[in-house]
Parts: C-alpha cells; sequence; structure tokens
C-alpha cells in the first residue's frame, strides 16, 4: 500500500470477470501481522476489524461490483487502532473499525441466546450492556450473545472463559451459569475494561422461584 500521511495508506486493484473479490491487509509481508474482518468474506458494514495479528487466515473482505471496475481500499491507523474504507462505483463506500471502537458504539444490538431463545439487552452506557435472565428447574442456564440477531456474529468464551468474537466459530461455545433453580440472575457485558476474561459476568438478583406463565 502506498502511504498518502501519517498512519494513512491506500492501494486499489480492478474486479476481475467473476464481479467480486476478496482481500485482506499484511503489515511487512508478514503473515503473523494480518489485518482482517472477524467474519470471513463479509462485504456487511458493522463487522470489527481484528488484528494486525496471524489469525486472520481465511478471513477476507469481500467487495461486490462489476468487471474491470477499480477498487481503492485505505487503512488509517491512528493510537494503535486500524480503520479500513473501501470505495467502488457499484459497491458505494464502507468502512469498518477497530474492535475497541466498535465495542464501545451505541449502533448494533446485543442479545442473549439460551434454550433457544433470545432475550434482548438493555445499553446502559456506551460499552455496558445488561439483561436478567432466569435458571432452569435444575438451577443451570448455558448462553452465547449475539450481535445485531446475526449468527454469524457471536460472541463466546474461549477455553479461559475470556471472550471471543464476534464471529461464527462459537456455535459449540457458551457461557454455564450454576445456581439455584429458577433464579434471577443479570448479566453484563461490559467492553469498556481490556481483560476479555472479565468482559461477561453475572451475578444473582434473587433466590426465590421465578414466577412461570
Amino acid at each position: 500500500m502506498k502511504k498518502l500521511d501519517d498512519g494513512i495508506y491506500e492501494a486499489g486493484f480492478a474486479i476481475r470477470y467473476n464481479n467480486f473479490e476478496e482481500f485482506q491487509i499484511v503489515r511487512d509481508k508478514d503473515f503473523r501481522e494480518v489485518i482482517y474482518p472477524s467474519v470471513a468474506g463479509t462485504s456487511k458494514a458493522g463487522v470489527p476489524v481484528q488484528g494486525p495479528d496471524w489469525n486472520g487466515k481465511g478471513k477476507c473482505w469481500r467487495v461486490n461490483g462489476k468487471m474491470h471496475e477499480e477498487v481503492a481500499v485505505r487503512l488509517q491507523i491512528a493510537a494503535g487502532q486500524a480503520s479500513v474504507t473501501v470505495c467502488c462505483p457499484s459497491y458505494g463506500e464502507r468502512t469498518w473499525i477497530s474492535w475497541d471502537e466498535w465495542s464501545t458504539q451505541n449502533m448494533q444490538t446485543f442479545h442473549v441466546v439460551s434454550f433457544g431463545q433470545s432475550t434482548p439487552m438493555v445499553s446502559e452506557s456506551p460499552g455496558l450492556h445488561t439483561c436478567d435472565v432466569n435458571l432452569d428447574e435444575d438451577g443451570n442456564m448455558s448462553f452465547r450473545i449475539v450481535v445485531d440477531n446475526d449468527e454469524q456474529l457471536s460472541l463466546y468464551p474461549d477455553f479461559r472463559l475470556a471472550l471471543c468474537g464476534p464471529d461464527p466459530d462459537g456455535a459449540d461455545q457458551a457461557w454455564h451459569i450454576h445456581g439455584s433453580r429458577h433464579s434471577t440472575y443479570r448479566l453484563t457485558l461490559d467492553f469498556t475494561g481490556s481483560d476479555r476474561m472479565k468482559m461477561v459476568t453475572w451475578q444473582p438478583l434473587s433466590e426465590q422461584a421465578a414466577l412461570t406463565a
């Protein structure tokens, strides 16, 4: 990419016969330093930028357009955070922002998915979301968090219980709560800290049985 200014780089390419192109950005030709979207093959705005790191294999942005159309790609890095903008005549202009910036804006919605049901979270402040849930008759609950009701944008835990995503890779991963039967818990999704092991927490609100219809 050509450097235009401090932290601003630009490159371009033409769309070929298949009417789309996919790309990611590699720093210093080192595939351990890849900048990529959290969802592979995405053309959707609202998907955060990840990296630079070594986890970008197979994860590219997709630009749809007419054959021979010119596509301009701009990378901007400020305070260690990357944003990527794509511009093409038939595709329009779209910008993807870094995970840190994405997580603290109020444009997206979050839903707790458990027992086949989806419960919306309430935005308390930028980057802070909560909802109340009830455990089952055995005092258990397993859940993921889905962004914008899109299963391709799931938040889920890794083996350390650190938050991962949003991406489609968490279908078999979930946080687990165990407590008193039918007790009510408040779940908190807090992006404002830096420790991903502490971004999803819960605490009991009531040890009494929840009312059922």
